[in-house]
Order: C-alpha cells, then sequence, then structure tokens
C-alpha cells in the first residue's frame, strides 16, 4: 500500500525525536526499507518532496503486429507458448518464408497464453475432444490398456499392466512384473483371458509399435490410440491405477494376488 507525502514527512519529523526506525515501521505497519528510503530522501537539500516522482509510461510490448505473428504461430503450427516464444524470439528461416511474423520480440508465456485466450485460440481445440465416457455399447467391444511404474518395493522396481473394458469396467489384465514389459509379453498375457476384444485402446507407447499392430490386425482386433494431447481418451484405465498403486507399497506380490481374486469373482478368467 503506498503512502501518503504526509506520513512519508513524519518518518523525518519521528527520526529527529530519537524514534527508532523500528518503531516507526510498526508504528505505520511497514517495512524498514521503506523507512529508510523515505529518510534518505529527506536528507538531501532540495529534494526534501515525499511525492511519488513522474513514472515514464511504458511501452507495451504486445502490439497489434505481433498479436498477429501470435495468432498466425497458433493457427499455422498449432504451437503452445512455449514453441510461439521461441519462434516469436527467433523462428527458422524456412518457416519464416511461410509464416510472416515478428522477430526480436521477447515476450513471457503468460502474455502469450492471455492474448491467445483474448482470441478464444488457447487450450485443447474442439476437433481433438473426441473422447466420450459411455464409448461401448457391450461388454468386449472396447478394452483400455495401459502401463504403469516403475514403483520401488525393498529396493526393487515392479511395472504394471492394466487392462479393463470399457463397458463394464471390469479388470481384464492386472499383471506385475520385475522388468518393463515387451510386445511379446503383452499379447501373451491378453491370449491368456480366453477372448477378445473388437477394439483395444491404449497410448503410444514403445509396445505399442509395428508388432502391436500386425497382432491386432492378425486377430481381427481394431488398434485405437489415444490422442497425445488429450489424456481422457483412456480416462477409465487411468483412474484404475491410483486403486492399484497404495497396495504396492504393502506388498506386490499381494497386489496380483488381489486382482486375480477378483477377477475369479467377476468370473472374468
Amino acid at each position: 500500500m503506498r503512502l501518503p507525502p504526509i506520513i512519508r514527512g513524519a518518518f523525518r519529523k519521528l527520526a529527529k525525536a530519537k524514534q527508532t526506525v523500528t518503531s516507526i515501521a510498526k508504528t505505520f505497519k511497514t517495512t524498514r526499507q521503506t523507512v529508510y528510503r523515505w529518510l534518505k530522501r529527506g536528507k538531501h537539500r532540495g529534494k526534501e518532496t515525499f511525492k511519488d516522482k513522474p513514472r515514464q509510461p511504458k511501452e507495451c510490448k504486445v502490439t497489434l503486429e505481433v498479436e498477429l505473428s501470435i495468432l498466425k504461430l497458433r493457427t499455422t503450427f498449432n504451437w503452445g507458448t512455449a514453441r510461439i516464444q521461441q519462434g516469436l524470439f527467433c523462428l527458422p528461416p524456412f518457416m519464416l518464408e511461410s509464416v510472416q511474423c515478428v522477430q526480436g520480440v521477447n515476450l513471457s508465456r503468460e502474455t502469450i497464453n492471455r492474448v491467445l485466450a483474448r482470441n478464444n485460440q488457447n487450450g485443447y481445440q474442439t476437433e481433438y475432444k473426441r473422447w466420450k465416457f459411455f464409448r461401448a455399447n457391450a461388454p468386449d467391444e472396447l478394452w483400455q490398456i495401459d502401463f504403469k511404474g516403475p514403483f520401488s518395493l525393498g529396493g526393487k522396481k515392479w511395472w504394471f499392466l492394466v487392462c479393463i473394458d470399457d463397458y463394464s469396467r471390469f479388470l481384464i489384465a492386472a499383471e506385475q512384473f520385475d522388468h518393463e514389459l515387451t510386445t511379446a509379453e503383452t499379447v501373451a498375457i491378453l491370449e491368456k483371458v480366453g477372448r477378445l476384444p473388437k477394439a483395444i485402446l491404449s497410448d503410444h507407447g514403445s509396445q505399442f509399435k509395428e508388432q502391436w499392430k500386425d497382432w491386432c490386425s492378425a486377430h481381427r482386433i481394431a488398434a485405437q490410440f489415444a490422442h497425445s494431447s488429450y489424456p481422457k481418451d483412456k480416462g477409465k484405465v487411468e483412474r484404475c491405477h491410483p486403486k492399484l498403486q497404495p497396495r504396492v507399497h504393502q506388498s506386490a506380490s499381494e497386489v496380483s494376488r488381489l486382482a486375480w481374486a477378483y477377477l475369479r469373482l467377476q468370473k472374468l478368467v
């Protein structure tokens, strides 16, 4: 809070009356640094005024040209604030030829985000929001699969494979491993279930590359992949992870035992 000039001038009078800086700061509920600054101002002859000095108006960095450049980079490359920040400062020549924008401008990411928000260009765009809560219409129409780990337990690392039915939200598989799974190990676990779905939804992990696509094609399974910028695509299997994670700290083997007991109870295996 700014102190009025009359109080700033009172600091000098109180100091001459043998008041300490600490007591003055406590009386006016301000800091000792503020008291020292205004006492120093009063020591110089001809500068005893305690009014605010005139301030030079700051030139706004976000001109119309800069704002248009931000929108160009956003709509052309679909970049986030960090890349737009770098592009405004120094854009590669081959990109600069296709997108004419200002250069040498140093803006914060918060400022860029405010410009995008003012023009309704921040956040995920409509074409990416394809997630639906009730996606499957019947059991085994769509499975969601994901990996979790590593978890440290007793100085050893553990990984989990979790597969869940999108329609019923029943666990299809919940296996633990002492190493990161390969594609061959993943498909072997799914084949043990005894039935396969029409489609499987996964992320873009290393286990879901060409070998995974070939296996899905051979078993007439549609391999679906979650959008990299929209994690809600796999919301059901993601919500299953917190239920397994607290049990890891109790016993890694207990997690597998409890998970398979639950599957037997649901008559899924």
